[in-house]
């Protein structure tokens, strides 16, 4: 496993935006091409490091053979491969759907939110039976639980559910704030996913004028995808923090 680097405000200010792209899928689970072919892309787009995070479960049998492919691919190229998983939450508490032993094989681990949990596992609320401020408030209250989880070194898209169903990426700022504060007190890194363009720019500025650290994700399903990290939004916000 790998120590791996996220970034705060003084690593902008010092190294600018760096060449990453920490969160992408092929075909070993919903996205389409190789970890070679991702890898080809990368090195022609200039990344000098990126993840194969794939969706996992606790059922899921093909971590092992990914492993593999990604260290004969390593061989073949000189960008930078880490291997990883992306977990979505089973219960309120910040339990993620893969097995302890999975988690420990990777280089980094994804905590998302994917449905409105409750206290039962793989029990989940319909947003359609939920207002928006009720939503709000679940959705707060899973993030939080997912940077507790030992285990998470990123909150992948945050409060993506938010905009997905009730079309609002304005998260008030207690809200906000509560996260970002839990996400620093445990040394996790909250993404900025260009798929789904979360979270939006005040909450980013609000994620490095407080001391936390983000992670790019293109959220890539494609191998073309990759490296197409939120690269201009965050040259933004670093530049009007004074």
């Amino acid at each position: 496993m790998k120590n791996i680097e996220f970034f705060d405000l003084q690593y902008f200010k010092e190294n600018g935006i760096p060449r990453v792209d920490y969160h992408s899928h092929t075909f070993y689970t919903d996205g389409t091409g190789t970890p070679l072919t991702y890898a080809k892309v990368a090195a022609r787009k200039n990344l000098t490091s990126f993840a194969i995070t794939e969706h996992i479960w606790r059922t899921s049998q093909w971590l092992d053979n990914l492993l593999r492919d990604i260290n004969e691919t390593r061989k073949m190229v000189k960008v930078e491969i880490l291997s990883g998983v992306e977990a979505k939450q089973i219960n309120i508490y910040g339990e993620i759907d893969v097995r302890d032993s999975d988690m420990k094989k990777v280089d980094l681990v994804l905590g998302s939110v994917h449905a409105y949990p409750t206290s039962e596992d793989y029990k989940f609320i319909d947003p359609k039976n939920i207002s928006p401020k009720e939503a709000l408030e679940i959705e707060t209250e899973a993030l939080l639980a997912l940077a507790t989880n030992r285990y998470i070194d990123v909150i992948a898209h945050p409060y993506v559910l938010y905009k997905k169903h009730f079309n609002r990426d304005e998260i008030p700022e207690e809200y906000a704030k509560k996260v970002i504060l839990a996400a620093i007190e445990n040394n996790v890194a909250i993404e900025v996913n260009s798929k789904y363009k979360v979270p939006n720019k005040k909450f980013l500025q609000m994620t490095l004028q407080l001391g936390g650290k983000i992670s790019f994700g293109s959220d890539a399903h494609k191998p073309d995808e990759i490296g197409n990290v939120l690269i201009s939004l965050v040259k933004e916000v670093v530049e009007e923090i004074q």
